[in-house]
Formats: C-alpha cells, sequence, structure tokens
C-alpha cells in the first residue's frame, strides 16, 4: 500500500492508497517505468516491470509538463532530467531515481516549448523570446553557473530535439533544420512548402529523423475532414542526403492531440516505428517497418491508446491506455499485437511512460 500526506498548492492533502494488481509477468525484459500521473499535480512515478515497487520520485508540489514527454535524460549518476511547468514557464530539474533527491539544474523560465537537454546531460536548448527577433533557439552550458556559453539561431524555432551523440539539433522553422551544437553549420533539410513539419526524432544511428507533416491535398496544407480529423502522415528523411521515406498514407489523428503525441517513435534498433491513429474516431497504436512497410494496428477498440515507448529490447510497446472510467492506465503489448496488459494503477491518470533499464530501485 502507499500513502503520503503531502502538501500540494499550499494545502495538505493525502495521496490514496496505491494498491496495484499481484505481480504480472508480461514485461520480457528487465525495467523499471517511469511516467508522470495527474493525481495532486503532475508528479513523477516509478514502477517495477513486474507490477509491483509503486512508489513516487517526486516530492510535492512538482509539475512535470504533460504537453509532451517531460524526460529530457538520464545522467550515469543515475539522475533523471525532468522538464517542470508552471505560470513562469519551463524549467529543467533533477531528480534521483531512487527518489532521494531533488533540485533544479536550470532556472531560467522559458516560453514556447519546453527545454531539450542534450544525452550527456550537460547543454539545453531552449527557445527563448527574444525582442528583436521572436522565439529564438538558445544552446546553453549547463556547467557554465553564468551561462555565458550560448549561442544564438538568429530565427523564429520551435520544437528542438538533440541528436544522439550530442552534436547538433535538430528544430523546426518554416520547415526542419539542422545546426551544430556551436551555433555554426546550419543547414534546411525540408522546406515548409511541402507542409507543415513538426515532432522531429533521431534515429538511434543519428542517420535519419523521423517526423510528421502535413500531408498536402489539393492546394490545403491542412486537411480537415468535416471538421475532424486531420490528415498528419509519418516520413523519415536521410540527414547527409536528404533521402525521403514516407511511411503512412492519410493517417486520421485528432486536431486535439499534443503535437509531440502526433509523431512516431523509433524502434532501438531503428527498423520499425510505433504511432498513433485514428480508428473509428479513436486513438489506436500502430508499428510499421522503417520503409514504411508491414504496417500493423496493435491495440483494438473502442478504448484509446497514446504516448508509446519502445522496451529496450524492441519486442515490446510500454503505453497510456484509455479505462472504462476515462483516466489512463500504464499498459503494455508484444509488437506483434498479442499479450495486452494493464497495470492497473486505477487511482493514477498516467501520460508519457518510458522504460529505464538501467534504474536502480530503493536502498
Amino acid at each position: 500500500m502507499f500513502e503520503k500526506l503531502v502538501v500540494s498548492w499550499g494545502c495538505l492533502v493525502t495521496i490514496p492508497q496505491m494498491t496495484p494488481s499481484p505481480p504480472p509477468s508480461w514485461l520480457g525484459v528487465k525495467c523499471h517505468i517511469v511516467f508522470v500521473a495527474q493525481a495532486n499535480g503532475r508528479s513523477v512515478w516509478v514502477v517495477d516491470a513486474s507490477g509491483e515497487n509503486l512508489r513516487c520520485l517526486s516530492r510535492d508540489p512538482f509539475q512535470a509538463t504533460t504537453r509532451q514527454s517531460p524526460f529530457r535524460s538520464t545522467r550515469k549518476d543515475n539522475t533523471l532530467l525532468v522538464t517542470q511547468e508552471d505560470s513562469q514557464g519551463f524549467r529543467v530539474g533533477s531528480l534521483s531515481v531512487r527518489g532521494a533527491s531533488q533540485s533544479l539544474v536550470h532556472q531560467r523560465a522559458t516560453t514556447g516549448d519546453p527545454p531539450e537537454v542534450s544525452p550527456d546531460g550537460r547543454y539545453v536548448a531552449i527557445i527563448s523570446q527574444e525582442a528583436d527577433h521572436g522565439p529564438t533557439l538558445r544552446i546553453t552550458d549547463l556547467n557554465s553557473p553564468t551561462m555565458h556559453n550560448s549561442w544564438f539561431v538568429d530565427e523564429p524555432a520551435t520544437q528542438p530535439v538533440w541528436s544522439p551523440d550530442g552534436s547538433c539539433v535538430a528544430y523546426v522553422n518554416a520547415g526542419l533544420w539542422v545546426v551544430g551544437s556551436d551555433g555554426w553549420r546550419r543547414r534546411r533539410l525540408i522546406h515548409e512548402d511541402q507542409g507543415r513539419v513538426f515532432a522531429p526524432r533521431w534515429s538511434a544511428d543519428g542517420r535519419r529523423i523521423l517526423y510528421a507533416r502535413h500531408v498536402l491535398y489539393g492546394d490545403a496544407l491542412d486537411v480537415v475532414i468535416g471538421g475532424e480529423p486531420k490528415l498528419v502522415d509519418l516520413f523519415t528523411i536521410g540527414v547527409e542526403d536528404g533521402s525521403v521515406v514516407r511511411l503512412t498514407r492519410e493517417r486520421q489523428v485528432s486536431s486535439r492531440m499534443r503535437e509531440d503525441d502526433l509523431g512516431g517513435v523509433w524502434s532501438p534498433d531503428g527498423k520499425r516505428v510505433a504511432y498513433t491513429a485514428r480508428v473509428n474516431g479513436r486513438n489506436q497504436l500502430f508499428v510499421c517497418g522503417s520503409d514504411g512497410s508491414n504496417s500493423e494496428q496493435l491495440t483494438p477498440g473502442p478504448l484509446r491508446s497514446f504516448n508509446p515507448q519502445w522496451t529496450a529490447d524492441g519486442t515490446q510497446v510500454v503505453f497510456a491506455r484509455e479505462t472504462p472510467s476515462g483516466k489512463r492506465d500504464l499498459a503494455v503489448i508484444n509488437v506483434d499485437g498479442t499479450g495486452l496488459r494493464l497495470f492497473r494503477i486505477e487511482e493514477l491518470d498516467v501520460f508519457w511512460p518510458i522504460c529505464l533499464p538501467h534504474l536502480k530501485g530503493p536502498r
């Protein structure tokens, strides 16, 4: 049982007792699952792959962003960098995976998109509101207390995302761009006249970028059928050769979905992509090959699925699954569509689960 007295927004509240279902054995890889829970704020929770040891990592009050995955990076000392959001903007916080410590590592509030931390946890890419240029990409060295080591990209920019080796950043600005982490070697990969681009994500080898794009239909960039839904397809592009591969065709999505959830997620080996699409008006989970082949719907209706992430061995997908009560539970499914199971964490509303195989439990 899990019960905790916390202070949230100046009030003493009690988190209800958490009683997970008996330990399941359906997750084929040893890992921990970290997720955001909408309960007395937006706190960060972790549970074993067996469904045991559900516990809260963050101290209240804690407001992790839910507009996209808040989990930015995991450092060698087993601290997890998490984006927090409040009325002042965004901050990057550090959480111990043991739940023992919590601190801010980047205290500058930003506007627009949440900050993106480099894979090694050293740099942060933020969208800063500059008086002369509007939203501007700024890269800051977290090891510099006064933040002198920073570079500007002199143009409006959104949705920054680091390459796996931390050498450059992809971002959106009337298309898709790539720039070196030192602010040099900037070049455009995609023009916006090919359709609005968003949710870029690098492949593990750094050779290709997966992105979502509003498809062209006649002369329109944004396609709306009877007001709902929009058509947003997935593509990949080669960083060096510019080769484009279309993965989906006339994929239907809800216009109310968060932009980050409209994108796809690479499998660890880069051979497959997980994504959601509307079926009979409800989001369902799909997997396809990295060339768009063998597309398969994994989850049945009518309940909806959100926020897919791969397990480390690429054999399963963890995600948030709607329950009959309307809340989101933690779920896992095999990539062949078998073995759908819910963790039945019914007292919490689950967002953005991720698998972290190197997490260690509390001492």
